[in-house]
């Protein structure tokens, strides 16, 4: 319950993971969704929870800032996109611009917990991280979405910034052979920590 205080879900969508957070700790949630119609409905999630210390902001967090387009999954919201993110997209798309915040000023706010679901951005948010202290790095909770991001998020974190990450698909055991990383959503999520071990109790 004292391990994280300060939390950034990134591409909330509609909350879960903040709210849950905010439900358990009563700590600090920003919550960071780039379509404004799903951020209407986030913000409406929220409301109904009677959450009371939280931020939510209309953004897509990516590798800088500014503007992008952003590919709306007209049946599915939970897989709407930046633009270029993903190869595959199936069923009927509009495409909106979106505000962008860096995710290296994301890791300037001094956040103890990160969620990051970009929907396959999280290759160039990796590619393009501006880092070199490991200290600085809040544990982060990463869905991965495809093959190129696996081995550049590998590299940086394990490689560059002596990182340790926890597998989903290992029972969150440490991973230690880069083979195992996840490359796609159905493989499981990772944490990122600059712990040795993790305390998984709640």
């Amino acid at each position: 319950n004292n391990n994280y205080k300060k939390f950034a879900d990134i591409g909330a969508c509609l909350g879960f993971h903040g709210i849950i957070f905010s439900k358990y700790h009563s700590n600090l949630v920003n919550f960071f969704e780039p379509d404004p119609n799903t951020y209407e409905m986030l913000c409406e999630y929220i409301m109904l929870n009677k959450l009371k210390n939280y931020n939510c902001y209309n953004k897509a967090v990516y590798s800088n800032e500014g503007n992008i387009t952003f590919n709306r999954l007209d049946e599915n919201n939970t897989g709407s996109h930046i633009e270029g993110s993903k190869d595959n997209v199936y069923g009927s798309v509009s495409k909106i611009n979106v505000s962008t915040i860096s995710f290296d000023s994301i890791l300037k706010e001094k956040y103890d917990l990160v969620k990051l679901d970009i929907e396959g951005a999280e290759l160039e948010v990796f590619k393009n991280l501006n880092l070199n202290d490991n200290k600085k790095i809040p544990d982060i909770y990463i869905e991965i979405h495809n093959k190129q991001a696996s081995e550049v998020i590998y590299e940086v974190l394990v490689n560059k910034l002596n990182l340790n990450i926890f597998s989903q698909n290992l029972g969150w055991s440490k991973l230690t052979d880069k083979n195992d990383m996840p490359y796609h959503y159905s493989h499981g999520s990772i944490m990122v920590s600059n712990k040795n071990y993790m305390n998984w109790g709640i």
